[in-house]
């Protein structure tokens, strides 16, 4: 009896946790070359009014690579950290549709262990949100320059 009772407690568990999620992950893009709205655009992030940090994103070896510059414009010299990456699209849906996701992931070849995300929502088109998974490492390759590479940037053509 005892058997009956954990075996139903643990299909109730999982009916009610797969009940429940409301995440699905919708996987009709995979790769890269369909995101097209990524590349040929440079997008910006002010700083302050002296400083923006740049980024733009180049597909190379018919969308197999990429190469990602960051750039920090002030009113000195600029620097540039240029990372190449492999990078796959992890789009989700939460929720309503109006929260719709592009997320895609880069793995950038001098920095194995940290990831770059990319994330642009329905709602904001024209602008993205850069998360980096490990932002010490990120600065030991490219510089303490471009410690604010972290958050929203706007496109520009």
């Amino acid at each position: 009896m005892r058997f009956y009772l954990c075996n139903f407690f643990i299909l109730f568990c999982l009916a009610t946790f797969i009940a429940c999620n409301d995440t699905k992950i919708d996987s009709k893009t995979t790769t890269l070359d369909e995101e097209t709205w990524l590349f040929n655009t440079q997008y910006i992030k002010t700083i302050n009014e002296t400083s923006w940090e740049k980024l733009s994103v180049g597909a190379l070896n018919d969308f197999t690579d990429f190469k990602l510059e960051f750039t920090y414009i002030s009113t000195g010299k600029p620097q540039t950290c240029g990372l190449y990456a492999k990078g796959i699209v992890a789009n989700e849906a939460v929720g309503n549709k109006e929260k719709i996701q592009t997320k895609i992931l880069m793995r950038p070849n001098l920095i194995p262990d940290a990831a770059i995300w990319i994330i642009r929502t329905n709602n904001t088109k024209g602008s993205i949100k850069i998360e980096i998974s490990d932002i010490a490492a990120f600065i030991e390759s490219c510089g303490d320059a471009h410690q604010y590479a972290v958050g929203m940037y706007d496109s520009i053509q």
